[in-house]
This record gives structure tokens, sequence and C-alpha cells, in this order.
């Protein structure tokens, strides 16, 4: 998975952040881990992007939804997207059409 998902530490230190600000970042919902089996968390590498207040957007909308969830709506192309996942969506500026998949993801 590396590449895909970083340690707190690779993401505090690639965004230039301090702990507090991820932390804050995560209590609000803008900012989600994966948790694999062994109990470590991660960082998906899509919050390193240029679009990271968008997808921080997402996720927030996405509410209390499992970090495996969120992945999942992130990275798995959607036909209201032109079949595009949420990630190459916001990658070209789709932002409110990304907004409205997830709360359609919620409903669901």
């Amino acid at each position: 998975m590396k590449g895909l998902v970083y340690s707190a530490g690779e993401i505090i230190s690639a965004l230039k952040i301090s702990c507090q600000a991820l932390k804050k970042a995560r209590d609000s919902g803008r900012v989600f881990v994966v948790t694999r089996p062994t109990g470590e968390e991660y960082y998906p590498a899509f919050y390193l992007s240029k679009e990271r207040k968008a997808i921080e957007a997402v996720s927030k909308r996405l509410g209390t939804l499992d970090g495996w969830s969120k992945w999942s709506v992130f990275t798995t192309p959607k036909l209201s997207l032109g079949g595009q996942t949420p990630i190459e969506a916001l990658g070209v500026g789709k932002v409110d059409a990304v907004l409205a998949a997830a709360g359609g993801f919620l409903e669901a």
C-alpha cells in the first residue's frame, strides 16, 4: 500500500503542518484514516494533491462513514461523474458534482 497511504508523520512532514493541525482536521472530518488489521492507521496519499481542500470538503460531507468506506467512495468510478472516480473528477474541477455524488452515496 506504500505510495497510496502514508503515516501521520509522513503526512505532517509533506504538508508542513503540526500534529495539532492534523488532529483538528481529523476531528472535524476533513481528513480520515484507513486502519490496517494490525491497528496501524494511514492517511490516503490523495491528501497530498493540489485538490486537498476539495477532498477535505467531500470527506467532511461523508460524515461518520468509516475510513475504508470513504476510501471506496473516493476511488470507485461513478456513472454520475462520467465514469471517473471522485478523485479524478476533483482533479478537473468537478467539485459540485463530486459533492452531489457523495450526498447520493449517503442517501443510498
